[in-house]
């Protein structure tokens, strides 16, 4: 018999799998889209593109500098995981509803 080569990962683990894949394939998706849809559909400045860029590598370098320390010190993973991928699923589904690039800031995150 040949043994199944997933056999060592929790379910845990395959779970958390799937949704990396799930996330980072809708940003993947969604990316790519949205300085043609901030500065053609809602009207910004093209330094807005530049700006949220900018701003949202930096605010994810901390996050994760932030959730990775506090991470550590609890050691409680789980939470912080689905919070973030909560967060980001949460905001990537807000994107179609809004009306005004200064809306899209906080969901570009």
């Amino acid at each position: 018999m040949k043994k199944d080569e997933n056999e060592h990962l929790s379910r845990n683990t395959k779970i958390l799998s799937i949704s990396s894949f799930l996330v980072d394939s809708s940003s993947e998706a969604i990316f790519p889209l949205l300085p043609f849809f901030l500065t053609t559909i809602l009207g910004a400045p093209v330094f807005v593109v530049g700006l949220m860029e900018s701003l949202s590598e930096s605010i994810i370098g901390i996050a994760s500098v932030i959730s990775g320390f506090y991470s550590d010190k609890v050691g409680k993973r789980k939470k912080i995981i689905i919070l973030g991928y909560g967060l980001s699923a949460s905001f990537k589904m807000l994107l179609p509803f809004l009306t005004m690039w200064q809306q899209v800031v906080p969901c570009s995150f």
